[in-house]
């Protein structure tokens, strides 16, 4: 037997005995069990095979145990829903590592040097901590999804090439700037969602704009109050969410997205007219108009409010949320 779930309502304390009698064990889930540091004991450092480790919600605190980092093998590490703290420097010696998942913890930040050497990671998860500082990613050659929302980041870290990266998630942050350097089409050809909701952005780059694959791009609630011509003209992006911004019109430019656009939210704005080009946007399924002071007593404006709202509730699976 080669895989092994500890149950949680046994409450195991202690993984001595599970290391001791099934060292060639390659798959362990230990979760919702009260094992806390002292349960790791030194006998799990000797499961050379272990390559899938879950201990989620197993009351780790303050910091990742010591046994864990002689792993070597790991191909995933879980540790979602504990106490921890602190992470050692010595985490990057899991180098055959593909997912990581440290969310939901107590981490303010990550060590320089802790994700060096990783390349085979394919997501790492750290959202719903405390973060403030991260270490370079630039070593993360093979990740594919990485999750940092919910924490207290206030700039994007430092990135390399990342040729097969699909989704960033920098939701609930801190980010004043996203660096034009930083997101290039030669670092993320892949990239094909970006979420920087809820930050503090004042801008968004229209080099940005360039990125080959973006599809999906997600900037409510910022202080923004325009975005710049060039993302119109993006041919790959299909969903655009600006909601609780600062917009108070719609540029007429937009209709150069008319040909791809299927979701469009731009929710709690101040925007008072609906541009006519709207009218022309024959993939819009997904509508979000809400809490704006669009004036319906416009018979343009009405005109065009009418028209969408019939254009979007006759396609299947639709959602129009009007005034």
């Amino acid at each position: 037997q080669y895989q092994r779930r500890v149950h949680g309502e046994n409450q195991v304390a202690s993984l001595r005995d599970v290391a001791t009698n099934m060292p060639q064990l390659e798959a362990l889930d230990c979760s919702d069990n009260p094992l806390k540091m002292v349960g790791f004991t030194p006998e799990v450092a000797g499961m050379s095979k272990l390559h899938t480790l879950i201990a989620y919600k197993t009351q780790l605190a303050p910091e990742v145990p010591p046994e864990i980092l002689q792993l070597t093998s790991l191909h995933e590490l879980n540790l979602f829903n504990n106490q921890i703290v602190k992470i050692p420097v010595e985490i990057n010696q899991l180098t055959n590592l593909r997912e990581l998942n440290l969310a939901s913890n107590k981490l303010m930040q990550l060590p320089a040097g802790s994700l060096d050497g990783l390349r085979h990671l394919r997501r790492l998860a750290l959202f719903f901590n405390r973060i403030l500082r991260l270490p370079s990613f630039k070593d993360l050659e093979g990740l594919e999804e990485l999750q940092l929302n919910a924490n207290q980041i206030p700039e994007v870290p430092e990135f390399g090439k990342h040729p097969v990266l699909r989704d960033i998630n920098f939701h609930k942050n801190q980010l004043q700037a996203l660096p034009v350097a930083t997101f290039t089409a030669t670092a993320f050809p892949a990239l094909t969602s970006l979420d920087v909701s809820a930050n503090q952005l004042t801008a968004f780059p229209g080099e940005m704009a360039r990125l080959p694959s973006l599809a999906k791009l997600v900037l409510a609630d910022n202080r923004l109050s325009s975005l710049p011509v060039e993302l119109w003209s993006m041919r790959t992006l299909t969903f655009l969410n600006f909601s609780s911004n600062d917009f108070t019109s719609l540029p007429g430019e937009m209709a150069e997205a008319k040909g791809n656009i299927a979701t469009l939210f731009f929710a709690d704005n101040k925007i008072t007219a609906l541009p006519k080009c709207l009218e022309g946007f024959d993939n819009l399924s997904r509508l979000n108009v809400k809490g704006n002071p669009i004036d319906l007593l416009n018979e343009a404006t009405n005109e065009t409010y009418l028209k969408l709202k019939s254009a979007v509730e006759s396609k299947s699976g639709s959602k129009f949320i009007g005034l």
